[in-house]
C-alpha cells in the first residue's frame, strides 16, 4: 500500500497569515508505527537552526500549547484524509516572539523536544522571521496533515483506525493482527468489515524501515486452512481486508449440468468465470445471467442500526432490496447496504402521519394521511426533498381517497404510478411522469380498465422482465367471480388477462407483493406460499407444507419458513431452484435462541433477526453461482468455466505474508 503524507501550517497572528506546506521530519515515521498522537502539542521557538527530514530535535523552544482536534476525516471512501488541529494563545495571555513552530507528543520536556514536523515563519521572500506576539494580540496555529491512499479500497470504509494511527489520532496502542474471513466480495470495492465469525487471531510482526522509501510491514503466518479473504485487525475493529480468490489459483473446467425447472443452472462453488455454454448439439448459448447466491452465513453486524429498531417499528424494503426505512422514536431511519454494511442515509423525511414509503434507484417516496405525496432524491449520503410536478390534476387532491399506491421506473427514466382510488369502487388509476431537471413532472393520469381491485402489486424492472404494476379484480366488467390481472407497463401499454393466475392469487391469501419478478401470495393453508413468475409465467408452490409462516427475499433468492408446536423453530433455504429449496449448510445460526425469534427482513446479502433480546444483521456467505435465463428446463447443457482453489487448502499449503505500508512524502 502506498501512503502520501504532506502537511499545511496556518499561523495567523493579528491580520497576517503565514503559510507553510511538507515540513515533517523522519520521527514521525517512529510514531506511527509506535501509535503516538504525534501531534498533540505545538511547540513555538526562536531559534534559526535549519531543520529539515533528516533532524531530531527543535532548538530553543519557549512555549508548548495542547491543540485540540478541530476535524478529523479518518473515512477512506470519502477521498483525502486528514486530521486538523488548532492551538491558540489568547491576547490577554502573555507576550512573546518566535521565528519557528513544530509539532510533538511531548509537553513542555526540554529545550531540545523530538518534533515530527517544523517550520520557520518566513517573509514573502523566505526569509525567517522572528514576530512579536503582543498582549492586544490572538496567536491561532492551524496544522492539518493529509493522507494520500494510491488503492484506498483495500481499507475498511467508516471509521478507520488505520487510518487514525497513520494521522495520529488513534489514542491507544493496538494489538495488530490477521484472521481468516469468507467474503468474497471482488477487491476494488469498498467492504464494510465486521470482524469474522469464530476468527482465530494471529499476531502481526511489525518492521520499521527508515532506509530509502519508509515503510512498516505487518508480517503474519496463519499456518493452513482454507483461505478465502484476509482481515487486518487492530484490536477487535478489522481496519483492512482483501479477496485471496482473487490471487488464488484458477483451474479451467468443464461438465455437463442440467437445467432446473425454473430454466436455472447450479454451478460449482468459488466460480471464477463462465467461459461458454452450449447445448448437446453444439450451439451457443446466449442472453443468460449469473449471479452470486448463499447457503451459509458469514459474520454479524455489530450494533447495525442507530435507534431501537423492533419488529414492531413500521418498516419498508426498497424494490431494489438494498434500502430499509423505518420508523422509531417519531423518526424515520433510512439504510444503505452496500458490499456487507450499513450506511445512514440522513434524511428529513416527516413521521408524523406517514403511512408508506416506496424506495428504488436513488428516489424515495413518502405517502401522508393527508394523501400528500413527497419525493425525495439520495445524493451523497443524504435523502433531499425534489420537485414534484402534480398540481394539475385532480387525483393528488385529499378529497381523492387513496387506498394504496406503488411506483415503479424503467431504463428511460419514465415513472408510473399506480393508484386504488376509493373504498367502495377501488378503481386503478395511473399516474405518468417523467423526471426533467431534477423535477418529477406527471404527464398523464387515465383510469385502469379494472375496478372493484382486490390487490395491486409493483414489479420492479431486472433482467428478465420490465416494470409493471398489476391489478387485480374479482369482478371483471361487473361479472362476479370474474378473476383478471391487468398489467400496465410504464410505455403506456397494458394487457387484461390471467384468470386462473388472478383466482389462485387471491384466494385464501393474507397478503400480496411483488418481488423482482415474481408476484408473493402468502397463503392461509398449506403450501402456505405460492409465487408467480413473469415473463414466463410459470406456478411454483413451495413445496414445504409443515410451515406455518414464510418470509422471501426481494431478490426471490432466500426463503425462511416457521415450524408450528410448543416451541417453534425455523429454518432457511436457498431457492436457486425455485421449486426444490434447499437447506443452508448450518441453518440459522446456532447463537441465536429460535425461541425469541419474533420477526425477519431480508436487505440483499444482510438478513435482519428480530428477538425480544434484540436486532442482529448478519452476512450471507455469497460463494455459489446460479445461471439464469436458459432457453430450457430438465434440459442438459455442457458449461466451460474457472474454478478458484482458495489458497491454503492443501495440508501441506501454509499461508503466510505481509500487510506493507510504504510512504511517498
Amino acid at each position: 500500500m502506498n501512503i502520501k503524507l504532506h502537511n499545511k501550517y496556518e499561523i495567523i497572528l493579528g491580520d497576517k497569515t503565514y503559510v507553510a506546506y511538507n515540513t515533517i521530519t523522519h520521527n514521525i515515521f517512529d510514531a506511527i508505527s509506535n501509535f503516538v498522537q504525534y501531534s498533540k502539542y505545538i511547540i513555538f521557538g526562536r531559534g534559526t537552526k535549519i531543520i529539515d527530514y533528516n533532524s531530531d530535535y527543535m532548538e530553543g523552544g519557549i512555549i508548548w500549547k495542547e491543540s485540540e482536534l478541530e476535524e478529523l476525516q479518518c473515512d477512506p471512501s470519502k477521498g483525502v484524509m486528514f486530521a486538523r488541529r488548532t492551538a491558540s494563545v489568547p491576547k490577554e495571555n502573555f507576550s512573546f516572539s518566535f521565528s519557528q513552530v513544530a509539532i510533538t507528543h511531548q509537553n513542555n520536556t526540554g529545550s531540545e523536544p523530538v518534533v515530527y514536523s517544523h517550520t520557520f515563519v518566513r517573509d514573502e521572500n523566505g526569509e525567517i522571521l522572528e514576530v512579536q506576539k503582543d498582549f492586544d494580540t490572538e496567536l491561532l496555529v492551524r496544522y492539518t496533515i493529509y493522507l494520500e491512499i494510491e488503492n484506498p479500497t483495500v481499507l475498511t470504509p467508516g471509521e478507520n483506525d488505520f487510518v487514525k494511527a497513520m494521522l495520529g489520532e488513534l489514542d491507544h496502542v493496538p494489538v495488530v493482527s490477521l484472521v481468516r474471513g469468507q467474503n468474497t466480495t471482488p477487491n476494488g470495492e469498498f467492504v464494510s468489515r465486521h470482524i469474522p465469525a469464530n476468527a482465530t487471531k494471529h499476531e502481526c510482526e511489525k518492521t520499521l524501515s527508515k532506509e530509502q522509501s519508509p515503510s512498516i510491514t505487518y508480517a503474519f503466518d496463519i499456518k493452513s486452512g482454507e483461505t478465502l479473504e484476509l482481515v487486518l485487525l487492530f484490536d477487535d475493529n478489522p481496519v483492512a481486508r482483501v479477496n485471496t480468490l482473487e490471487s488464488a489459483k484458477k483451474f479451467s473446467d468443464y461438465g455437463n449440468f442440467t437445467s432446473q425447472t425454473n430454466y436455472t443452472l447450479d454451478l460449482v462453488e468459488y466460480l471464477a468465470y463462465i467461459e461458454a455454454i452450449q447445448d448437446l448439439d453444439g450451439n451457443e448459448i446466449t442472453g443468460y445471467h449469473s449471479r452470486a447466491y448463499a447457503k451459509d452465513f458469514l459474520d454479524f453486524l455489530t450494533d447495525p442500526f442507530d435507534a431501537d429498531f423492533t419488529s414492531s417499528c413500521a418498516r419498508w424494503v426498497s424494490k431494489d432490496g438494498n434500502k430499509l426505512a423505518y420508523v422509531a422514536n417519531d423518526t424515520v431511519y433510512i439504510y444503505l447496504n452496500k458490499n456487507y454494511g450499513l450506511t445512514k442515509i440522513s434524511n428529513n423525511i416527516t413521521a408524523s402521519g406517514l403511512t408508506k414509503i416506496v424506495m428504488f434507484e436513488n428516489y424515495i417516496f413518502a405517502f401522508y394521511k393527508n394523501k400528500s405525496l413527497v419525493l425525495y432524491k439520495i445524493e451523497n449520503s443524504c435523502a433531499v426533498e425534489i420537485g414534484f410536478d402534480k398540481t394539475q390534476y385532480e387525483v393528488f387532491d385529499e378529497s381523492y381517497d387513496w387506498q394504496d399506491f406503488e411506483v415503479i421506473s424503467n431504463a428511460n427514466g419514465d415513472f408510473l404510478i399506480g393508484v386504488i382510488l376509493g373504498e367502495i369502487n377501488r378503481n386503478a388509476v395511473l399516474i405518468y411522469a417523467k423526471m426533467q431537471d431534477n423535477v418529477l413532472t406527471v404527464s398523464s393520469v387515465e383510469y385502469g380498465k379494472s375496478d372493484y381491485v382486490v390487490n395491486m402489486f409493483a414489479l420492479y424492472h431486472n433482467n428478465f422482465c420490465d416494470s409493471m404494476i398489476g391489478f387485480i379484480t374479482n369482478n371483471y366488467n361487473l361479472t362476479a367471480d370474474n378473476y383478471r390481472i391487468e398489467q400496465r407497463y410504464v410505455d403506456g401499454t397494458y394487457e387484461v388477462t390471467n384468470e386462473l393466475p388472478a383466482y389462485y392469487l387471491t384466494n385464501g391469501t393474507v397478503s400480496l407483493e411483488g418481488k423482482s419478478r415474481a408476484v408473493i401470495a402468502k397463503k392461509t393453508e398449506a403450501p402456505y406460499i405460492w409465487l408467480f413468475y413473469y415473463p414466463q409465467v410459470y406456478r411454483y408452490s413451495i413445496s414445504l407444507t409443515e410451515g406455518v409462516e414464510n418470509w422471501i427475499s426481494t431478490n426471490l433468492m432466500y426463503l425462511i419458513q416457521k415450524y408450528g408446536g410448543a416451541t417453534p423453530t425455523y429454518k432457511i433455504y436457498s431457492l436457486n431452484d425455485y421449486d426444490n429449496p434447499q437447506e443452508f449448510i448450518n441453518g440459522l445460526p446456532s447463537s441465536i435462541d429460535q425461541s425469541t425469534i419474533e420477526d425477519f427482513e431480508f436487505l440483499d446479502d444482510i438478513l435482519i433477526i428480530f428477538t425480544t433480546q434484540g436486532t442482529y444483521a448478519i452476512n450471507l456467505k455469497l460463494s455459489y453461482t446460479v445461471v439464469e435465463n436458459l432457453p430450457a428446463a430438465n434440459t442438459t447443457y455442457y458449461v466451460q468455466f474457472g474454478k478458484s482453489e482458495p489458497i491454503g487448502t492443501q495440508e501441506t499449503e501454509g499461508v503466510i505474508g505481509s500487510f506493507k505500508v510504504e510512504f511517498k512524502i
